[in-house]
């Protein structure tokens, strides 16, 4: 697992924290429940909402991104907004060559407020050792080796939602 910190321009994290905050309003939400796989939501039970980023920041963030992923012929790029309850269970991303988290958070995730996200560490297998982290401002976690990771569930009353751009690599 890489982990890239200040990965965006502060230009660009703010038009993409701009842009979600105008699409809480709009009619353009899917949910997890929905067309997510069923073995990635054992245990979960609530709902991530999710809908993507305009063809214009798409842009923005495939040219930013570019140098740090690998490479693919198809990007896809989604905002996540990961609701109380909301997680997702231990998983590889086995269709994806590489797939990338983004936290848009601006605020200080509590530990208390769930929503670790926790690989398991390949550098030493044998041992079965988790690493994890929270959400930072503007940090991004690339799974490029099919390592198996998860989400904790998101605590309800937290100051802010979980946040995220996904970025998912394809063939």
């Amino acid at each position: 697992m890489k982990i890239i910190k200040n990965i965006l321009s502060e230009d660009l994290f703010d038009k993409c924290r701009t842009e979600l905050s105008k699409k809480f309003t709009s009619f353009c939400w899917g949910s997890s429940p929905l067309f997510w796989p069923r073995d990635i939501l054992i245990q979960q039970s609530g709902a991530c909402m999710v809908t993507p980023v305009s063809p214009e920041l798409f842009r923005l963030l495939k040219k930013e991104l570019k140098s740090h992923l690998p490479k693919c012929k198809k990007l896809i790029c989604q905002y996540y907004v990961w609701l109380p309850h909301s997680g997702i269970s231990l998983h590889n991303d086995p269709t994806h060559i590489f797939g990338a988290t983004i936290y848009l958070n601006k605020l200080e995730w509590s530990p208390n407020s769930g929503g670790w996200f926790i690989w398991k560490d390949t550098e030493t297998p044998k041992t079965g050792v988790y690493k994890s982290i929270l959400p930072q401002k503007n940090v991004m976690v690339l799974n490029d080796k099919r390592e198996w990771h998860l989400v904790t569930s998101v605590a309800s009353g937290c100051l802010e939602h979980r946040y995220t751009i996904q970025v998912w690599g394809n063939a």
